[in-house]
């Protein structure tokens, strides 16, 4: 049953402790948006009518919620805060001493039924009706994009971990299903479920190798059994997974397993968070976990309008399409122009915001070629004229040859190949390609979108827009000092709701400030007549 948020008062409250809480904390907006914007009757659909007792007050613990997360408190020191700490008190409409508790156990509960009523996200849409009625949105005609890397609530594991943990898994499952011992008397391994590594020799190649080929026969003759028995979907899911980490990191010659070179595409790195990836967000910054992604928009564009939270190892502009579908559903529109870095500059990035007359203001990524040669850029490509001039002033055209197999493939590519001749005469030969056979150019599908994007973005007009973009890195560099860096919790769901609050609360406490400011300046804008 419903319970009710009621304002606690005794006689340890008698002397007005709460008017030293300063109106420009934390403490004090989050409060003062809660009373304005939340009640505990929008939560009634949680509960059933008149039965049982009166719950706690879904408001109180979606406030506490918020506090946990942008002070980055665990459960416990949550309900220690709320008992101690006057300000939190304050926050929670609590008296000095508190007639209720916020424990460990009913904050995962109610973080568990606000994340499957999609809460943080309404909770991030009710401050961008907040700021629209303020006016925050008023000519306001961009958004800002950026992404940054998310730490995993696991760390990523070795090959070797990776199958024991998740056999250990199913051995657990299986056992309410009657099945633990049918499948411990089919794998050889017996140590699945004992804490620490194997005792083997690890400085022993051929040791490990065999505990490796083990651990995956063991991995194969499970999937096969499950195969052709009835288990349930839990259990289905498991073995799957088991699968997974068992064959993603090795390769088989002769019989022979062993761990292959390299990193495989897409590789699951903990059991525990299967949804977990490797990550790089520059070549020499990586992480174990998620990606945020946040657009940013109003007056200053200050004010959070969309988040997302994609695996570590996708591109940023992949969320691209989740981020406006978000930000029309919570503003109803998408923005007039859309500044990003040159991540989101792609050709395919820009046909979409074409055909959702979005202006996309960023810098198309340059040509690069890693051996120090002439890039693409340093080639004159004449559409019009349909031809190809290379730094040496040697043209051809663009239109390929499709005389042979390898034109047509190359044709459908948009490959265009400098001849043989041509290159070796050439005097700048060293610096162009290595190639025996001549230097080779792609013409984009969209070459045309992606040259004029080239001469708009060497414009001084395109310049002085395109500095706003760095605004949204205050943004980001906010709600990472403030804990979206890290989830705590496994799982992109959860990175998600955590990341929406974050958000919420990011724009709950600078409305205030930008009402202030702008109140401000126009209050000192001179009458003129």
């Amino acid at each position: 049953m419903l319970g009710s948020k009621e304002i606690e008062l005794t006689f340890a409250d008698i002397d007005n402790w709460q008017e030293r809480i300063s109106k420009k904390s934390f403490y004090y907006r989050v409060r003062q948006w809660v009373e304005e914007n939340l009640s505990d009757e929008q939560f009634a659909h949680f509960y059933s009518t008149g039965k049982g007792r009166p719950s706690l007050s879904p408001t109180r613990m979606l406030t506490a919620i918020i506090i946990q997360l942008e002070k980055g408190y665990s459960d416990r020191e949550m309900d220690e805060a709320a008992q101690f700490d006057d300000r939190v008190k304050f926050a929670l409409k609590l008296s000095r001493t508190p007639q209720c508790r916020i424990t460990h156990a009913s904050l995962s509960n109610y973080r568990k039924m606000f994340l499957n009523d999609d809460t943080a996200r309404k909770l991030l849409k009710m401050t961008l009706q907040t700021a629209t009625a303020a006016g925050l949105f008023d000519d306001a005609d961009k958004d800002l994009v950026d992404s940054f890397m998310i730490h995993g609530a696991t760390s990523k594991k070795d090959t070797y971990t990776l199958i024991r943990t998740a056999m250990a898994r199913v051995l657990r499952l299986s056992e309410s299903e009657g099945l633990r011992n049918t499948l411990e008397s089919i794998i050889e391994h017996q140590e699945y479920g004992k804490k620490g590594k194997p005792k083997i020799d690890w400085d022993n190649p051929a040791a490990k190798q065999k505990l490796l080929a083990t651990l995956v026969n063991d991995a194969r003759k499970v999937k096969e059994f499950i195969l052709g028995a009835t288990v349930s979907e839990e259990l289905k899911d498991a073995v799957n997974l088991l699968q997974l980490v068992a064959e993603q990191d090795i390769e088989e010659t002769d019989g022979q397993i062993k761990i292959r070179q390299g990193v495989a595409k897409d590789r699951i790195i903990s059991v525990k968070d299967p949804e977990m990836r490797h990550g790089r967000k520059t070549t020499s910054y990586k992480t174990d976990g998620y990606k945020g992604h946040v657009m940013t928009g109003g007056r200053d564009c200050e004010l959070v309008t969309s988040t997302t939270v994609t695996p570590a190892n996708t591109s940023d502009e992949s969320a691209l399409e989740e981020l406006l579908e978000q930000r029309k559903e919570n503003l109803g529109q998408y923005p007039e122009k859309l500044l990003g870095d040159t991540a989101y500059g792609g050709a395919e990035t820009r046909q979409a915001m074409l055909d959702k007359e979005i202006n996309l203001i960023a810098k198309v990524p340059p040509a690069s070629n890693k051996k120090d040669l002439f890039s693409k850029e340093e080639f004159d490509i004449d559409l019009n004229m349909g031809s190809i001039t290379c730094p040496a002033g040697q043209t051809i055209s663009i239109v390929p040859k499709r005389e042979t197999k390898k034109q047509v493939k190359r044709a459908a590519k948009g490959i265009v190949k400098f001849p043989k001749e041509t290159c070796d005469a050439c005097p700048l030969k060293d610096k162009c390609t290595k190639s025996k056979s001549g230097r080779t150019i792609r013409i984009h599908e969209q070459e045309a979108l992606l040259q004029a994007a080239r001469v708009q973005q060497k414009t001084p007009e395109f310049k002085a827009e395109y500095s706003v973009r760095a605004n949204v890195e205050r943004t980001i560099a906010h709600l990472t000092r403030h804990g979206a860096r890290q989830t705590r919790l496994v799982g992109i769901a959860w990175a998600k709701f955590k990341f929406a609050i974050h958000g919420a609360v990011k724009n709950i406490i600078t409305i205030p400030r930008l009402i202030a400011k702008y109140a401000k300046e126009k209050a000192v804008q001179p009458v003129i007549g």
